[in-house]
């Protein structure tokens, strides 16, 4: 396999911030006063603005997507050494595409069975009130579900590191854990071949690329136990043993993400599927969401006739030969699209799996349509993740009282784990340290507006030429980071170097303004989602004050 676990990119408000995901401020009278420090409200802008800005943005995704779409009707030879005949209208298939073809579709009926079980059992141990035994039980359907599917050598090395991570947790030492933790990601292909041998088949591979995927998440899973070992909360005293945790790191839903909080799980074994409501409700609503999922795989399927942009990434010679930047454009709108839809089912699933157990479970990815700043791209795609690199990764490393180094250093940390956990590949460095220079910059704006001197100019600016001001400024970010994104999303250096040299080094000053036109317009647009995000969430909270007693 070509990647060890790349599993997400994640999503937005300042990574490295220890501000709290919500940003929304609170209702009040507007004074004559500077405006306080940290996020302000979005202000509006003019309704031919408005339409000008999703103009702009829409013209530039369809028509990137028709020149796309031109370049693969135009030259089908490029893609028969990487399809084959689909069932949609006589159309070929794209199956190039590891993710989807190992972790969704090459699992489902397999997944399907162990879960209906999981959750027939598990609803009958609550049901019995045999909570303590729940957590067994959790351990031993993940051990056979993982040695039918990945084999019984690979669950042996699973079982191994995650014993050896419950080992660490006695020392109740964050840097050791973390230590243990970063010898297991360097060392984590040595660690497989040892155990599983050269075995080049395509069957082997996948079954390598899978473990290899529970693998991240379980030592996610893990060094979380471990840092709430070492802070020894009251609550969880109680459940300081292998058994619980075992059940925690090899939580059958979430085995291929989304990341679920320790505390959260734990909950769910005292309140099992009271909390979540009656039976009958729970699972009209968990029918109703695996029947919504069911569409979008549907759409994955049906796109993957359509357009096969994976298996042009195969042919290297034939993009530099064949694409532009508009082409170039539209694979990268495409590739967001198909990424955000495809971790919608992956966490889809799981999250509807948990929900009706009683299991809190993170928010869902956001469109990337509609983000352009790269730290909000953290917060709200992979929110589970973000909250995790948040609590043990880049608060602790910040302190109390963290300066501008401190919290530098700190989401440098954040960074370099992004990039051994994701994989050790040379287009996932690329794209993690554009992430480390985005997200540095956009802090350092926020902090220039948060100064007193930037608090006079905000008054002075008002609300609408400000938020002008900060999507010329944004523009030149959000193209970063959309080049630089191009070769994580489609897993490969070729492509990242091709996006760089198209997006960031153009044939003319014009063709970099019409870059940035778009660029600016795409900023704009995500403010105005943001904005009515905002409100629809003020509304919420007013309805629900009113409704209280």
């Amino acid at each position: 396999m070509s990647e060890p676990a790349r599993l997400q990119c994640p999503a937005a408000g300042e990574l490295p911030s220890a501000a709290p995901c919500d940003e929304r401020q609170p209702a009040g009278r507007r004074t004559a006063s500077p405006p306080p420090a940290g996020p302000s409200p979005i202000g509006r802008v003019s309704l031919p603005e408005t339409v000008l800005h999703w103009f702009g943005w829409t013209f530039g995704c369809f028509y990137s997507t028709y020149r796309l779409y031109d370049v693969i009707r135009r030259h089908p030879d490029a893609l028969d050494a990487h399809s084959s005949p689909g069932w949609v209208a006589g159309l070929s298939v794209d199956h190039c595409d590891d993710e989807f073809e190992v972790l969704i579709k090459g699992q489902l009926a397999t997944y399907a069975v162990f879960m209906t079980i999981h959750l027939v059992v598990g609803q009958f141990l609550h049901g019995m009130a045999l909570n303590k035994v729940v957590p067994l039980f959790h351990a031993l359907l993940a051990a056979a579900y993982l040695c039918f599917t990945v084999g019984v050598r690979r669950y042996a090395l699973l079982l191994a590191v995650a014993l050896a991570m419950f080992g660490s947790s006695r020392l109740r030492s964050r840097p050791l854990s973390w230590l243990l933790v970063a010898v297991l990601l360097l060392g984590h292909q040595q660690l497989m071949l040892a155990v599983v041998g050269p075995d080049l088949t395509h069957d082997a591979e996948n079954r390598t690329y899978l473990a290899t995927v529970v693998q991240m998440w379980n030592l996610c899973r893990a060094v979380m136990f471990c840092c709430d070992q070492a802070d020894q909360p009251p609550a969880l005293a109680t459940h300081d043993n292998v058994v619980t945790f075992l059940g925690f790191v090899f939580y059958g839903p979430t085995l291929q993400g989304p990341l679920l909080a320790h505390t959260d799980y734990l909950s769910s074994l005292t309140a099992g599927g009271v909390a979540a409501g009656p039976g009958w409700p729970r699972l009209r609503r968990l029918l109703l969401s695996l029947a919504r999922l069911g569409g979008w795989l549907l759409f994955l399927e049906v796109s993957n006739h359509v357009l096969h942009y994976h298996a042009l990434i195969y042919s290297p010679e034939d993009m530099h030969r064949l694409f532009g930047r508009w082409e170039i454009a539209g694979l990268n709108y495409w590739a967001g699209q198909y990424f955000h839809v495809k971790y919608v089912v992956c966490y889809g699933i799981p999250c509807a799996l948990a929900s009706f157990e009683g299991v809190p479970t993170p928010l869902p990815p956001r469109c990337v349509s509609w983000i352009a700043s790269y730290s909000d791209m953290w917060k709200y795609f992979d929110h589970g993740l973000y909250r995790f690199m948040q609590r043990h990764i880049y608060r602790p490393l910040c302190g109390a009282q963290p300066s501008a180094g401190r919290r530098m250093a700190a989401s440098a940390a954040v960074f370099a784990f992004v990039f051994a956990w994701h994989g050790l590949l040379p287009h996932i460095l690329v794209w993690s340290v554009a992430n480390f220079v985005c997200v540095t910059v956009e802090r350092a704006g926020g902090r220039v507006a948060s100064s007193r001197r930037g608090r006079e100019w905000r008054r002075v600016l008002g609300a609408s030429l400000r938020r002008r001001c900060q999507a010329l400024l944004l523009a030149p970010l959000f193209l970063v980071s959309l080049v630089s994104q191009a070769g994580f999303l489609t897993n490969s250096i070729a492509v990242s170097w091709l996006a760089m040299g198209e997006g960031l080094a153009p044939a003319s000053a014009c063709d970099m303004l019409v870059t940035l036109g778009f660029m600016y317009c795409g900023c704009q647009v995500s403010y105005d989602v943001k904005r009515w995000r905002q409100q629809r969430a003020r509304l919420q909270r007013a309805d629900s004050k009113l409704k209280q007693p």
